[in-house]
């Protein structure tokens, strides 16, 4: 009888340390399964950075430099640099990317040129970055976006300037171009911080020219 009692009592204690073993399991898993979801909703805004937060892809906030943590399957984040960046348009012929070309006052042929941009995205419409310039993790849409602008407002641009004015007096043609570039990029969330006209390719024929001038003028 007493073996019995014996028994019975073991078997309860089994019971019991099983069952606190089950409650530390599901306990240890339910931590881990915790730690996994904050880890993989945290997201760190570094210094230079801001981000938009969207709840089913309508914008519903924005981030600063800090930890911040997302609704799971609600929120997405996409983080933009607003640090300064440069971009550049345009490439020599035979270059990979694409040529820039355009005509002088005076009907000279402008074979390439290539101009080179510093910006930032405005850091006060972060927003508007979303709205135009999407999510991808480079610039190419902004580029693309840009680009035609670029190209239209310093091709009308060199048609203003004889090629000698182009030639002899870049720092001026770079002051005109950034004014008007910068009238026409208005209405995007940029901060234009300058323009430069990196090279300038005349035809040969006219490169021919000029050299022969200079020689003559160097004897």
């Amino acid at each position: 009888m007493k073996n019995e009692k014996e028994n019975k009592i073991n078997y309860k204690l089994t019971i019991i340390k099983n069952i606190d073993l089950s409650k530390k399991f599901y306990i240890i898993v339910g931590a881990l399964l915790f730690v996994f979801i904050v880890y993989k909703n945290a997201y760190i805004i570094d210094q230079g950075e801001k981000a938009v937060v969207t709840n089913f892809g309508e914008i519903s906030s924005t981030w600063n430099a800090g930890l911040h943590f997302k609704v799971p399957v609600v929120q997405s984040v996409k983080r933009y640099s607003v640090r300064v960046q440069k971009s550049v348009f345009g490439t020599a012929n035979g270059g990979d990317g694409q040529v820039l070309s355009a005509y002088s006052n005076d009907q000279q042929i402008i074979e390439s040129y290539t101009i080179s941009i510093t910006w930032n995205y405005d850091p006060a419409r972060i927003e508007d970055v979303y709205r135009h310039f999407g999510t991808s993790d480079d610039n190419s849409v902004f580029e693309t976006v840009v680009s035609p602008t670029i190209q239209q407002t310093s091709k009308a641009l060199f048609g203003q300037y004889t090629a000698q004015t182009i030639v002899q007096d870049r720092a001026k043609l770079d002051t005109a171009l950034e004014k008007k570039i910068k009238e026409q990029l208005q209405k995007y969330p940029i901060n234009l911080i300058s323009v430069q006209i990196v090279d300038i390719n005349f035809s040969k024929s006219y490169e021919n020219v000029i050299d022969g001038i200079n020689c003559n003028f160097d004897a």
